[in-house]
């Protein structure tokens, strides 16, 4: 069982809900010199459905099932790094030291083809960024944080740094003024944006890439629809806190395309991809009232896929299009705590 799961058991153990006070002032209360450690896991799951397969030679039309495969897909992601906050000035940190202590992805595959043989295939994910320490100063004239490496760190790219973010402690989820039991409020989409890829970008390369996908990120968040709700459902006492309970629920969908030019002594043509992603999630952000910071956060639903994939090509005096649409469904889970 992992560290997140065992801190996310206790959290829950023997739950003693206390009556509500009237009104409750739910913020981010950080302390000079506070240090807090984030860990998060995410587990993707997809499994394939079914398999439509369209083919128009010189104009001509043809329909059909794609062939009889199984197919799963598991990504797993892990985050931990910890902050240390200082020149602390009205709920806001002048400077945060982030060390990451662990960035890793893993992503598994499993297909089975139309004659019965199965394939199995994993690729792991890494980031430079792991074992390194980014400081965030905040800056007055620009107002957001500008990020340099520690003294240590000098060696590094400053690419690195491009794509990170300051801010990761779930105040995003805040209600918007004091709260009491029952109230209920819309959140940005910001905040399933940074829960998502939690401290930014963090330059994880897969073991079959030369370099980050960057831009797959950027359609999933440009392109990111739908609402996010937050409810107060009141206090629980647990491991001698005294914990806001919030309830999230999401229903989200985004796309992302992608496209490249294809060319050979043959002829010539394109290949487009279609990823069509749909989330319906719910869970609950456990607040520490005392201490102003997130104590844990467990966020999970159903997911889906459709990909549409495009290979058009013209050589030989023909032309051939080839349109595939492969339909999945899983579940996407976070289990994130902070101590």
């Amino acid at each position: 069982m992992s560290k997140s799961l065992c801190l996310w058991g206790a959290a829950l153990a023997l739950p003693i809900l206390t009556p509500p006070s009237p009104e409750l002032t739910l913020a981010l209360a950080l302390e000079d010199g506070a240090q807090l450690t984030t860990s998060l896991e995410r587990v993707l799951t997809l499994e394939l459905l079914g398999t439509e397969l369209t083919m128009v030679f010189d104009g001509e039309e043809e329909q059909g099932e794609g062939p009889e495969i199984e197919m799963s897909m598991v990504e797993r992601e892990t985050i931990v790094f910890s902050d240390t906050y200082s020149a602390v000035d009205d709920g806001r940190a002048g400077r945060i030291e982030r060390s990451f202590s662990e960035i890793a992805s893993l992503s598994t595959q499993n297909i089975v083809n139309d004659t019965g043989d199965e394939f199995d295939e994993e690729t792991p994910g890494t980031s430079e960024l792991e074992g390194v320490a980014v400081v965030f100063v905040w800056d007055e004239d620009d107002e957001e944080y500008q990020a340099s490496f520690s003294d240590a760190e000098e060696d590094l790219d400053e690419d690195l740094l491009a794509g990170l973010q300051a801010v990761a402690d779930f105040s995003w989820y805040l209600p918007p003024a004091d709260t009491e039991e029952g109230d209920t409020w819309e959140i940005d989409l910001d905040a399933f944006r940074h829960t998502a890829s939690l401290s930014g970008n963090l330059g994880v390369l897969r073991e079959d890439e030369d370099e980050p996908d960057d831009d797959f990120g950027v359609q999933f968040d440009d392109n990111l629809e739908g609402e996010i709700v937050g409810e107060f459902t009141g206090l629980r006492e647990a491991e001698g806190l005294s914990l806001a309970v919030l309830q999230i629920t999401a229903e989200l969908s985004t796309t992302v395309y992608q496209s490249e030019e294809l060319d050979d002594e043959e002829g010539d043509g394109e290949s487009e991809e279609q990823y069509e992603f749909s989330f319906e999630l719910e869970g609950e952000l456990l607040w520490n009232v005392a201490a102003g910071h997130a104590h844990a956060f467990r966020f999970g639903g159903d997911c889906s896929l459709i990909l549409t994939a495009q290979q058009s090509y013209r050589g030989g005096g023909h032309e051939i299009t080839i349109t595939t649409v492969r339909d999945f469904e899983g579940r996407i889970d976070y289990e994130i705590t902070v101590e």
